[in-house]
C-alpha cells in the first residue's frame, strides 16, 4: 500500500483522545505508587482546552 500523505491528530481535533490520556495519566501515577487525586478525571476534563503549561501546573500541584 502506497501513501502520499499522513494526518497526525496530536491535539484531539479529529479524534477525541481525552479518555486515552486520562487512562495514561492514571497508569502513570499508579506505576510510580503515587495516589490518583480524588475527582482527578473530573478536574482534568475542565482543563481540556487549557495550555500545556496550565495542565502541567495542575498536575504538579495535585502531586505535592
Amino acid at each position: 500500500m502506497d501513501f502520499n500523505a499522513a494526518i497526525f491528530d496530536l491535539d484531539g481535533t479529529i479524534l477525541d483522545s481525552m479518555d486515552v490520556w486520562e487512562h495514561i495519566d492514571i497508569q502513570f501515577l499508579k506505576k510510580r505508587n503515587l495516589p490518583v487525586p480524588e475527582n482527578y478525571v473530573t478536574e482534568i476534563r475542565r482543563l481540556r482546552n487549557a495550555t500545556s503549561r496550565i495542565n502541567t501546573a495542575f498536575f504538579v500541584a495535585k502531586l505535592k
